[in-house]
């Protein structure tokens, strides 16, 4: 992600990378992967983290492999801690939502249920604020988490719920979900 997340005015680069004292690193798991803050002109780094949470986070759900659900990951700008400007961010990592805040801590971490194809939750959640408090909540497409990462709602809604986007829907946001389209609102009615 591409953000001026530490509020400094210049771009910073919000990524993975491979901790340089790891001798051999996997592509399906982040043992061995830390969370880096680049400077955007630069690319020197400003700040980097090897939070336990992310360290845990695999491909692998019951000894299988759930690649479909693993490879799609993206780091998404938010607002979860309520400050004037958004300098928090989440990712979904197989089945698991981690949620940091602009100096790599670890907010909150939400454990999805949905992993198997085609029942799978959104490969990439939504970030956005539904309920109008001034801080985002993330939709999964099968969850809504608020804010501090407490669940507003779990329940299937349908297969291949692959994507998830907050807009506008009529007058009101909403989170629309690929699976079966759903549009839901903040507590996931319809």
């Amino acid at each position: 992600a591409v953000y001026d997340i530490d509020g400094d005015g210049r771009q910073e680069v919000i990524c993975f990378m491979v901790d340089p004292g790891v001798e051999r690193a996997s592509k399906w798991d982040l043992e061995g992967v830390e969370l880096a803050i680049l400077d955007g002109e630069t690319g020197e780094v400003k700040r980097r983290a090897a939070p336990e949470e992310l360290a845990r986070c695999n491909a692998y759900e019951g000894g299988e492999a759930h690649i479909a659900n693993y490879v799609h990951q993206r780091l998404m700008i938010a607002n979860f801690s309520g400050n004037e400007r958004a300098q928090d961010f989440v990712v979904k990592v197989g089945n698991d939502v981690l949620a940091f805040n602009h100096r790599l801590e670890v907010l909150w971490h939400y454990r999805n249920k949905w992993y198997r194809y085609p029942g799978h939750s959104a490969y990439i959640p939504a970030v956005g604020d539904l309920d109008g408090d001034g801080r985002d909540e993330v939709y999964g497409g099968h969850f809504g988490l608020d804010c501090d990462g407490s669940v507003l709602w779990e329940r299937f809604v349908g297969d291949n719920a692959d994507s998830v986007l907050v807009e506008e829907w009529g007058v009101e946001r909403a989170a629309i979900v690929s699976g079966s389209g759903q549009v839901l609102d903040a507590r996931g009615g319809q």
